[in-house]
């Protein structure tokens, strides 16, 4: 993108979706051997 928060302002067009509203479990399974690392970054946003 040419500009710094172009990507922003073509969300609504681009599908850049910044939410999620998956129960946290399931979401978390999702990173399998990862979790253990990023869980703490999750549960602290």
């Amino acid at each position: 993108m040419p500009s710094f928060g172009r990507k922003f302002l073509l969300a609504g067009r681009g599908g850049l979706n910044l939410t999620h509203s998956e129960p946290l479990e399931p979401f978390l399974a999702r990173y399998g051997d990862r979790r253990p690392l990023i869980e703490p970054w999750i549960r602290a946003f």
